[in-house]
């Protein structure tokens, strides 16, 4: 459980023996007892996490080991059920505060047997975070619990940078310590961790890392890291606080990590410092929704944007029959609304429409993801989608169909020998989806030896050429209606063939790139978008289904 406080920069600990706090199982402050005078600023309290603890009892005698630095202050804690732990003060400055610094601590569960104990803290994370180059040499060094001795570079290079590729595993353990990592361009993000934490977790944090410094300089790489290490400390100090993940909603992060110092913003406004809005601190300013940061957010015209893309993989034979079939979709949304709206989407789900016994076309999907402001209980119960929105675009969620699906676009291919050394190509499309929709970009990659001559080639429709540089023919279909029937064939010469050649072209599958837009190949539907808000003002939702080609390969044996 994380509590921030607010202690005089001299305070010292009063002679009063305890400090009551009730919480609930939700981490809510629920009533407090008599503080020392120290602690007398010290509320409200902010529970970054918490357990089913009901009632914790705070005794404030100083330990007989004083802690070693940064740690200015520390106090045993007795617990509910005899559970013993340590509290640690970690100064932060905090401009709006003379004389004052905002102390957050941990508290950290142990026994007095072990020097490490595993933690059983939900959301424990990690002892230290490197930024690594492609040679394993730090870029970024940040220490969260100064608990790990080890020579972390020269574990990590030996273990997976000098491994085989095949061989790479994204967690491993040496010596007690966890290390999980992931890969980005030329980088490695890497974690090492002295207790029992969620891997998961772990690496989900990196992958969000990763999108945080996408959103400040666009790539990650090892030039841009080093062009910009001032960011990603700051950025790294106020994503993770000992080992506990904070803010990682990039809205929130911009509003007090600035790419442009404050001096030159006040410059540019022509502004007093008096009348210039300075940055808050980031802890405690967020609230329950970081995502979206309490402002007076105003917009003409309310609406909301929702984009749904859906990608399709399909792995079929010659005869054009469904091998392996996935699509992937995504949810993407942009807010233009005013306040601090509530939003409620509802979806054609099978599981929602066999509980009210509605009919209808439903969608039972699979791995589906929300972004992070979605109220899950409220999904669970009642199977709708509410959320306080973040202001801008974002990803609303993302889920996965794994069911064998009609395909959208049938292609089939042969290759036929004539004579010793000419071979000819002929390949046939047909859509499948309505006439009333179009495809744009449509595209089909015929694969030919690299050896091949410039081949000649006869489309009805559609252009057909050459492409050395992929050792394929390009079939350039451009837009094309639903219902279409289009073929083409061609020729080209060998230096030499033989029966096996002839095998091994028709191993190479074709490839097929496509976009629909208004189309969605799942059936996915949104079936309602609502917007509640204090003003009761009425918004206006847009919605646009798109489905373009993933891995979309046909084989030709």
């Amino acid at each position: 459980m994380g509590i921030e406080l607010k202690m005089d920069f001299d305070g010292h600990v009063l002679p009063s023996p305890t400090y009551y706090i009730h919480i609930d199982a939700c981490g809510r402050k629920k009533r407090a007892g008599s503080l020392p005078a120290p602690f007398m600023n010290a509320l409200p309290i902010r529970a970054f996490s918490c357990s089913s603890l009901v009632l914790c009892q705070f005794s404030l005698v100083p330990l007989f080991t004083p802690p070693p630095p940064p740690h200015p202050f520390s106090f045993t804690t007795t617990m509910q059920q005899r559970r013993v732990a340590c509290v640690y003060f970690f100064p932060v400055p905090s401009s709006s505060l003379p004389r004052r610094v905002v102390f957050c601590c941990r508290l950290l569960q142990h026994t007095h047997t072990q020097a490490r104990t595993p933690c059983t803290l939900s959301g424990a994370m990690a002892s230290l975070l490197y930024i690594l180059d492609s040679k394993g040499s730090p870029l970024i060094y940040r220490s969260y619990r100064g608990d790990v001795s080890q020579d972390v570079p020269s574990i990590f290079q030996r273990r997976v940078i000098d491994e085989e590729e095949g061989r790479i595993t994204p967690v491993f353990e040496e010596q007690g310590h966890t290390y999980t990592f992931v890969r980005e361009n030329d980088v490695y993000l890497l974690m090492v961790s002295t207790i029992n934490s969620c891997s998961l977790q772990q690496v989900a944090f990196l992958h969000q890392c990763v999108s945080v410094f996408k959103a400040y300089f666009k790539t990650v790489t090892q030039e841009t890291v080093r062009d910009n290490f001032v960011i990603v400390y700051e950025l790294l100090d106020e994503m993770c606080d000992f080992g506990f993940p904070q803010f990682t909603e990039e809205k929130a992060l911009r509003e007090y990590i600035l790419q442009s110092t404050f001096l030159t913003r006040i410059m540019g406004n022509k502004t007093t410092l008096a009348q210039s809005e300075l940055p808050a601190a980031v802890t405690g300013a967020a609230g329950s929704t970081p995502w979206r940061l309490p402002r007076n957010y105003k917009y003409s015209n309310n609406q909301v944007f929702l984009d749904v893309i859906e990608q399709v993989d399909v792995l079929a034979n010659q005869a054009g029959e469904t091998l392996s079939s996935e699509i992937v979709g995504t949810v993407k949304m942009q807010s233009c609304l005013s306040g601090m709206p509530t939003c409620t989407i509802g979806v054609n789900d099978k599981i929602l429409f066999d509980r009210t016994g509605r009919s209808g076309n439903t969608v039972e999907v699979e791995d589906i993801t929300f972004h992070q402001c979605v109220k899950l209980n409220q999904f669970e119960s009642e199977r709708v989608i509410s959320f306080v929105p973040p202001d801008g675009e974002f990803t609303l969620l993302s889920y996965r169909l794994n069911e064998r699906i009609r395909q959208p676009v049938k292609v089939s291919c042969s290759f036929t020998r004539h004579g010793s050394t000419r071979v000819k190509v002929q390949c046939t499309l047909q859509t499948k989806y309505r006439t009333s929709l179009t495809a744009n970009a449509m595209e089909v990659y015929i694969p030919i030896p690299s050896d091949a001559d410039r081949p000649q080639s006869n489309s009805q429709t559609g252009h057909l050429q050459y492409a050395p540089q992929m050792n394929a023919l390009v079939w350039n279909l451009g837009k094309i209606a639903g219902n279409r029937h289009c073929s083409c064939t061609a020729e080209f010469h060998l230096p030499s063939i033989r029966s096996s050649d002839t095998q091994d072209l028709s191993k190479m599958p074709v490839k097929v790139r496509f976009v629909i837009p208004y189309f969605a190949a799942s059936g996915f539907q949104v079936r309602y978008v609502k917007v509640a808000e204090k003003s009761n003002y009425v918004a206006t939702p847009w919605v646009r289904y798109v489905t373009q080609s993933g891995v979309y390969e046909i084989r030709t044996d």
